[in-house]
């Protein structure tokens, strides 16, 4: 009976140990070879972090090395100029205040910068007369260090006469002294007289108290009664005179000469 059980018991383990059908040789086929792609998948994926990490850690040295060449470039160039402006100072000595190195009453340009400008400038006043005067400009300046004095870019000045009569003067320039009452005008300077003269210069000094004009400089004119060159003028309202500097050279109109040749004895 033992025997016979014993016998039952091999039969029963003899399954285990059999040769598998192809089905079952197909299927361990298959799951050998997906074993064998996950492993190769995952040394791959080993593999490319490794390779990126390496990579990440070559890079962050580089930088890392490149900074620190940079910024040690830096200080040797820092270095090399403040050497460098050492050395100027011992040769020329230290950079100086243009204020403190150009002579008295001229400023640098930084200085001119902060002028007060205004444009369609109008100025007015009385003379010794109480008799009206006005003076405009293109453009009007001063400076904070002498507020009286005004420069002035394409002066005219209109001036009432005592008679009732009135004198203009124009010119590109010009320099408006406001406390003394006195017009300084140059290039290209026209005298007008409301009688019907005009005068060119290229200098004109005027006294708006007084209305006396002055030009130094040579002057040529042209008026009812003729034409004249002169080396100057000045013009004085209280004896109705204009006086011309000679040498000067007139040319009388023909009835003008007519009427001085019938008033002659």
């Amino acid at each position: 009976m033992s025997g016979q059980t014993a016998e039952n018991g091999h039969q029963n383990r003899d399954w285990l140990y059999a040769a598998p059908d192809a089905a079952t040789e197909d299927l361990q086929y298959r799951a050998g070879r997906r074993h064998t792609a996950t492993v190769r998948s995952v040394k791959i994926i080993l593999l490319l972090a490794v390779v990126a990490l390496c990579g990440l850690l070559v890079y962050n040295f580089t930088e890392d090395r490149h900074s620190t060449v940079s910024l040690a470039r830096q200080h040797e160039r820092q270095a090399a100029a403040e050497e460098k402006s050492k050395a100027a100072e011992q040769v020329i000595g230290p950079v100086r205040n243009p204020a403190d190195v150009l002579p008295e009453g001229v400023m640098p340009a930084a200085a001119a910068q902060s002028k007060i400008a205004m444009i369609g400038a109008r100025y007015g006043g009385l003379d010794d007369k109480r008799q009206p005067y006005t003076i405009t400009a293109a453009e009007a300046s001063r400076s904070p260090d002498s507020p009286d004095v005004v420069h002035l870019a394409d002066p005219m000045a209109d001036l009432t006469l005592t008679d009732g009569g009135w004198i203009a003067v124009q010119s590109r320039r010009g320099v408006y002294m406001q406390k003394e009452q006195e017009l300084f005008l140059e290039d290209h300077v026209r005298f007008f007289h409301d009688i019907g003269y005009e005068l060119l210069t290229e200098g004109l000094h005027m006294d708006l108290k007084t209305h006396e004009v002055r030009a130094d400089t040579k002057v040529a004119g042209h008026g009812p009664a003729g034409a004249i060159e002169a080396q100057g003028m000045d013009f004085v309202p209280a004896d109705d005179k204009v006086i011309f500097a000679g040498p000067a050279k007139m040319t009388l109109f023909l009835q003008t000469r007519n009427l001085f040749l019938k008033e002659a004895p």
